[in-house]
Order: C-alpha cells, then sequence, then structure tokens
C-alpha cells in the first residue's frame, strides 16, 4: 500500500523510531507516494508549522519515548502506530514566524547540499574508472600547488609531494 505526499510534509517510519527514518520533504516529484510504513503529517494548525513538528518530533527526548512505545508493541519488530505521533505535545509559539522561515532556509539548505552530494558522487562514480584505466589524463593539468600530487619516485632523486603547500599558499 502507498500514501500521496505533498511538499513540506513530515514523514516518520513506523518501525523502529531509534533508527531515525523520518524527514521533512522539501522538493519532491509530482505525484510522489511513500509506503504505508511511514506516517505523514501536515499541519491544519495555522500556527503550527509542518517545519515545527519535524523539529519536534525529530528530537532525542521524542524519538527517545517513541521507541519505548514501540518496544512494548505487540508486533514482531518494534513499531509505533500514527496515534502515538498525534499524542506527541509540539509547543505552539505567539510569533514563530521568523523561527520557521529560518527552519525553512535551513531544510532547503541542507536539501540542496545533499543534491550537490549527489551530483558530486555520481561525477565520482563516472571518472574515478576512467582515471584508474588511464582512460583519463590529469598529468597536464595546472592544478594549484597545495593540491597536486607527484608521481615520481623519491628513491630515484625525484620531487615526491602529496598535498604539500608551497610557501605562498601558507602565506595566504
Amino acid at each position: 500500500a502507498k500514501r500521496l505526499v505533498q511538499t513540506n510534509d513530515v514523514v516518520f517510519s513506523t518501525v523502529r523510531p531509534n533508527q531515525k527514518h523520518f524527514g521533512i520533504l522539501t522538493s519532491i516529484p509530482h505525484n510522489c507516494i511513500v509506503s504505508t510504513g511511514f506516517t505523514t503529517i501536515s499541519s491544519i494548525n495555522q500556527q503550527l508549522s509542518n517545519e515545527m513538528i519535524y523539529l519536534e518530533l525529530s528530537s532525542e527526548e521524542v524519538v527517545s519515548t517513541l521507541q519505548q512505545i514501540a518496544e512494548q508493541s505487540t508486533s514482531a519488530y518494534p513499531s509505533i502506530r500514527p496515534e502515538d505521533l498525534e499524542s506527541v505535545k509540539i509547543p505552539i509559539f505567539s510569533d514563530s514566524t521568523g523561527l520557521v522561515q529560518s527552519l525553512r532556509f535551513i531544510y532547503q539548505l541542507i536539501d540542496s547540499n545533499n543534491k550537490e552530494c549527489n551530483s558530486l558522487r555520481s561525477v565520482r562514480d563516472y571518472l574515478l574508472p576512467k582515471l584508474m584505466s588511464g582512460c583519463i589524463d590529469v598529468s597536464t593539468l595546472d592544478l594549484p600547488t597545495k593540491y597536486s600530487f607527484s608521481t615520481s619516485n623519491p628513491e630515484h632523486g625525484q620531487d615526491h609531494q602529496r598535498g604539500a603547500e608551497s610557501e605562498a599558499d601558507r602565506k595566504d
């Protein structure tokens, strides 16, 4: 079974809360679905944003409490029910606009960083085999001194530097 989610929904795994399989969906494809093993949460209160809900549900204190509840479940594995999440007390501040904006910005930065990491990982996975097989030659690249790697052998009287900084680089 599957469940449709929307941007900024909070998803929380109902299995083993201590594994921290939860998140706030900052950017998702159209018609994104998640397993019913996750509870989806959307605020219906104008004073309580999904970011505040996520912040509270992801706190160590709440996760620990939910894990204790899960360990008392009668299923074959530690699990919680959506009602257990509904029982979590989430503070509502009279003026949390600045905090919510900051949280949104932080979560968007995290999402952006994750996308960049995934992109860099893909580039690495594509280029590394080509570098290792010799299909790509980087020996002629003009890299800054602190990133240059010499492949010469020091035993044969040649320079052998790995990641060394020049005098000029150290003064910066």
